[in-house]
């Protein structure tokens, strides 16, 4: 039995002696004062008569008889050397526990029933354990999981050799689950510890494992390894090594006398404590001295013995292979890859003021990534495809301006300075991945602009042709860094080590016979081909759609109309009830005059601009903006014949073709610098200027007026528009009209294409017409916009 006292006693020369310290009795009559504290004289009476008092409660502590007190040195000596072994009845634990040591944080004490030769029995939930003296200790993220890591003497050595001794090793903590394969399955000894305390220093706790890792050197033969020796003697124990100036938690050997390097250091159990981390996005920054200021980041090119992981100069937000996101806090805080959703670690220890560690070699701190995209940011995502076109261009050492394009019959190669083939892309899959599922993998087919499929040939060359054929063309363009991609036929996601073994196929260029094709590659993409997506120069022209527009002046409220006299005016809506203009004043119809959507700055489009536009029989008749007096561009009452670019004057009945038509078509030239600004220019390449409020022309482009061409409310036949006594109504596939019998109705797409022309013989005719948004003329009426389903 132990119990703890002070006593006093005499030493020859009559001092008074007070020792501090435990009394241990044994059955055999041996009897030891342990000395864990100090001894010292004892020169106050109050001191030595409270001493005195202990003589007298001998049925306790059965000392009476020892009046003078003869300490055994030896024996003191040697029970202050005994190593005291504690059990589950002594921990005394909340179910989740935390050490000082570094990495060993935020874990359950599970006792162990027994352990032998790689095999671990636990005990069963109704089984008492207070006896027992060995335990493996479970991560608090992993209770509850069906195949959990326990924490682990780590395989992985580091060097602790000073400039005396060779081939020194230490062994860190890890994780692991528990090995059930017989060839490997005494590692489970790495796993399982006791834990004792020296006699009088019960918070000074010694983890033992029932394993250790032994370096075995390198032969002729053989390279360097490691081999699993039992530990039942104890001789290895959890200490410390210091490394590049930090204290790491290391394997050492416990006899003072046979160890080499490393301190042996008794640890405590402590509360657990968890790293205050705010949720959100982070950058790890290393901080060893090995890898200092360089990043810690998930790589392809990476290996599983250092956990698909390297160690980079720089990092990006749009490389989620770099990112790391903490969810929860306390107990609950996860820290995961943001591409592949796999944890940095089970557990996280705070190594010093804003530092980090695993309680491995990868001490670090974090910075906070400010601005996050989600959706497509390692596969580059082609917002709104059905609208994109680009040009493929191939990045290599050879030079600049290389692109994709047909070689030789309908076979793509590379040329130089040949953007020709522009790609127009369909999505063919979209995939989720990553934290949350908010990353987003596309895959595209494409087609060229004459409606060609991009595909392959038996050979495996890529081709155009008319079909896809039983060898598709796939692309998913992932991001390689600085704008460049790969173009790979299928995307990774999943873990780490899955991503590292799956095959992809590349697109690469065959320089010896000029050729697209499909190369497989398997973890590290370095030596594959790289690509830019390079989308046609910006339009120089504006393009738009029949309909009512307001012509603004750029910054300002000067809208374009028709005045009094028919002269082109600038005016304001203004709250003056004298005033002669309202919003519908300025209204205009904008209708194509010639449109080709080709790819070059000859084909540009250009419109008529009207007041007051409306179809009449074959023709679409109104004020026509063009005609030009000595002051003023002028608007003037003619027709034109529907889907030709001829004018008929109303006041002379002269047809207009060719060149006369010239000064009533326009285009809208963007201007440099400003956003949406637009110039109005004729096709004698003449600008609408302003002169005294009056609309005038100019050849000087630094003359012109800047306007704002800008939708404005017009009739929708969502519901059901009226046209005087005219109904348009707009429905699936088709625009019914009402109380239009016996009337001219002309219905155009967007880009002026006459869908349907024909005489109504009803007072309820539905007429078919393309989805989207349409032109409904009806003879005599104002054309409205309607919206088929």
């Amino acid at each position: 039995k132990m119990y703890t006292l002070a006593y006093r006693y005499t030493t020859e020369a009559g001092d008074s002696i007070v020792a501090l310290g435990s009394y241990r009795w044994f059955a055999n009559g041996e009897d030891y004062m342990v000395r864990s504290a100090r001894l010292a004289k004892a020169k106050d009476q109050s001191m030595r008569d409270a001493l005195a008092g202990l003589v007298g409660a001998t049925a306790t502590i059965q000392i009476a008889s020892f009046a003078h007190w003869q300490l055994d040195k030896d024996g003191v000596e040697t029970l202050k050397n005994t190593l005291i072994n504690m059990t589950y009845a002594d921990l005394k634990l909340p179910v989740i526990q935390s050490t000082n040591i570094p990495g060993l944080a935020n874990f359950q004490v599970v006792p162990v029933k027994s352990y032998a030769s790689g095999d671990i029995t636990f005990y069963g939930a109704a089984e008492d354990a207070d006896a027992a003296t060995q335990f493996a200790f479970l991560p608090a993220s992993q209770i509850g999981v069906e195949n959990p890591e326990y924490f682990t003497i780590d395989t992985t050595r580091y060097r602790l050799e000073s400039v005396h001794q060779d081939n020194v090793f230490g062994y860190g903590l890890g994780t692991d689950t528990i090995i059930t394969k017989a060839a490997t399955k005494e590692r489970n000894g790495l796993k399982v510890f006791s834990m004792s305390y020296l006699v009088g220093y019960p918070d000074s706790v010694t983890f033992t494992p029932a394993a250790a890792v032994e370096y075995v050197p390198a032969t002729a033969a053989a390279a360097a390894t490691f081999k699993i020796v039992d530990n039942a003697s104890g001789a290895t124990v959890l200490g410390a090594a210091v490394l590049d100036d930090k204290e790491l938690v290391s394997t050492v050997v416990k006899d003072n006398n046979a160890r080499k390097e490393g301190t042996l250091m008794p640890y405590a159990f402590e509360a657990p404590v968890y790293p205050e981390i705010a949720e959100g996005y982070y950058f790890f920054q290393s901080t060893n001295k090995a890898t200092a200021d360089k990043y810690i980041v998930n790589s392809l090119c990476g290996t599983a013995v250092n956990s698909y992981r390297e160690f980079v100069d720089e990092v990006s937000a749009d490389n989620s292979y770099n990112v790391w996101v903490v969810e929860g806090e306390g107990k609950d805080m996860t820290i995961k890859n943001r591409y592949t959703g796999e944890d940095f670690s089970l557990i996280l220890f705070e190594a010093g003021e804003g530092l980090y560690t695993t309680g491995k070699l990868d001490t670090f701190k974090i910075e906070a990534i400010e601005d996050i995209k989600k959706g497509g940011v390692d596969y580059y995502q082609i917002e709104t495809p059905e609208y994109k076109k680009f040009a493929l261009s191939l990045v290599n050492g050879i030079g600049e301006n290389i692109y994709v394009t047909t070689v030789a019959d309908s076979v793509l190669g590379v040329k130089v300075d040949d953007a020709s083939l522009l790609l127009y892309p369909t999505v063919k899959e979209t995939k989720k991945y990553g934290v949350n599922d908010e990353l987003v993998a596309e895959t595209y087919t494409f087609k060229t602009k004459d409606g060609k499929v991009l595909t392959r040939n038996a050979k495996g060359q890529l081709i155009i042709d008319e079909e896809e054929g039983a060898y598709p063309v796939i692309f998913a363009f992932k991001n390689a860094g600085n704008g460049e991609y790969f173009a790979v036929y299928n995307v990774l996601t999943g873990t780490m080590a899955s991503q590292t073994t799956q095959t992809v196929w590349y697109l690469n260029a065959q320089a010896t016979d000029n050729y697209m094709q499909y190369v497989s590659g398997v973890g590290c993409p370095e030596g594959q081909d790289r690509f830019t997506l390079e989308a046609p120069a910006a339009p120089k022209y504006l393009t738009v759609a029949p309909g009512h527009y307001t012509i603004k002046t750029d910054g300002r409220e000067d809208m374009l109309t028709m005045g009094a006299d028919s002269a082109a005016i600038f005016r304001r809506i203004t709250s003056d009830l004298k005033s002669d203009y309202n919003k519908e004043s300025f209204a205009l119809w904008i209708d194509t005059a010639k449109f080709d959507a080709g790819e070059t700055p000859l084909n540009v489009p250009t419109y008529f601009i009207m007041k007051g536009a409306a179809y009449e029989e074959d023709t679409l008749a109104g004020n026509f903006l063009g005609a030009y007096r000595t002051d003023s561009v002028m608007f003037v009452e003619a027709k034109r014949v529907a889907t030709k670019d001829t004018l008929v004057i109303a006041s002379t009945e002269k047809a207009l073709k060719n060149d006369a038509v010239k000064p009533y078509q326009f285009k809208f030239p963007f201007v440099d610098g400003e956003e949406g600004a637009v110039y109005v220019q004729n096709e004698n390449n003449q600008y609408l200027r302003i002169i005294n409020e009056y609309v005038t022309l100019t050849s000087k482009e630094e003359e012109a007026i800047a306007v704002n061409v800008v939708t404005t409310e017009a009739p929708t036949a969502n519901e059901g528009v009226e046209v005087s006594e005219v109904k348009v109504i707009a429905g699936e596939g088709q625009v019914t009209i009402a109380s239009a019998a016996g009337k001219k109705v002309v219905i155009s797409n967007i880009l002026g294409q006459v869908v349907a022309n024909t005489v109504l013989t009803s007072d309820n005719a539905a007429i078919a017409a393309p989805q989207g948004v349409v032109v409904v003329a009806v003879e005599g009426e104002e054309a409205v916009k309607a919206i088929v389903k």
